[in-house]
């Protein structure tokens, strides 16, 4: 019940929510700065550069979408897009990049072994010399 003191508010003024000092769209648009019909008339040199920057990506973007409907096929039932000609020339030039990487890692632990042997030869060089010395004895000790 109400006291006779403060009259009966209705249940929308009771409670304005958050956002009670927001103003209405229609009055936000009202207090808009609207611009001359001067500056209509000649566009800005930003917004032809933007025009031409937006027709340039439509182009590109068509172009895309031709190169879309060519080169690739769509299967429902995998429910993506495919190429099924560059599919196996993607798999061979994988294929031939791994096999390129490998012949790589192996030139280099050739490499890395041969100038760890080539190192340590070459820190002793008396150590090599007697070695080559017990190996030409063991060669005249078979014969």
């Amino acid at each position: 019940m109400t006291s006779k003191a403060e009259p009966a508010r209705p249940l929308a003024k009771a409670y304005q929510g958050p956002f009670h000092r927001v103003p209405s769209v229609g009055t936000w648009l009202c207090s808009l700065p609207f611009a001359a019909e001067e500056d209509l008339e000649e566009p800005d040199e930003e917004v032809e550069e933007l025009q031409q920057i937006i027709s340039e990506q439509d182009d590109e973007l068509g172009r895309l979408r031709a190169t879309l409907e060519t080169e690739f096929e769509f299967r429902p039932s995998v429910g993506s897009w495919y190429a099924p000609r560059q599919f196996n020339n993607l798999r061979a030039a994988r294929e031939s990049y791994l096999r390129e990487m490998r012949s790589m890692a192996r030139h280099a632990l050739a490499n890395a072994l041969g100038g760890a042997f080539l190192a340590e030869a070459s820190a002793s060089e008396s150590q090599s010399e007697a070695a080559s010395a017990a190996q030409k004895v063991d060669l005249k000790a078979v014969r």
